[in-house]
């Protein structure tokens, strides 16, 4: 793993007081999951199937989402239904908001809830679905 912008992230995140708490490296297509932890949230460094990305977890870890969705939640708005954002945003998302983020899980319990039917909506738009159409075996 000789990306440079994960050792830059990584350095980073522990200035910013997170720890890094996992590492694993394996898979037949080199697959990455590095975790860092901190006080209100976690990010997770990774790569699948030789696909990078980061994603940002409240305090426990789950759900973890990726920025876009973290974006939507934060700003209000609608998420964007087309392809995943470019890995430079979802970085720049981390350097820039993160801190806007750990604000947001600690004055909201529900985040996790919240994000989820954001992540939601956004598949829903992704497949073309009638987004007030209820969830099957929901009321």
């Amino acid at each position: 793993m000789a990306e440079e912008w994960v050792e830059k992230l990584s350095n980073w995140l522990v200035s910013a007081g997170f720890e890094q708490v996992d590492k694993e490296l394996d898979g037949p297509f080199g697959d990455v999951l590095i975790e860092f932890k901190g006080a209100a949230c976690e990010v997770i460094v990774g790569r699948e199937k030789l696909q990078w990305y980061v994603g940002i977890a409240p305090r426990g870890g789950d759900p973890v989402m990726l920025p876009k969705v973290w974006a939507s939640l934060l700003d209000g708005t609608e998420p964007d239904a087309g392809n995943a954002d470019p890995l430079e945003r979802q970085l720049a998302f981390v350097y820039q908001r993160l801190g806007e983020v750990e604000e947001a899980v600690e004055r909201d319990s529900e985040v996790g809830v919240k994000l989820l039917a954001v992540n939601r909506r956004l598949i829903r738009a992704r497949l073309g679905l009638d987004p007030e159409v209820p969830r099957p075996g929901s009321p």
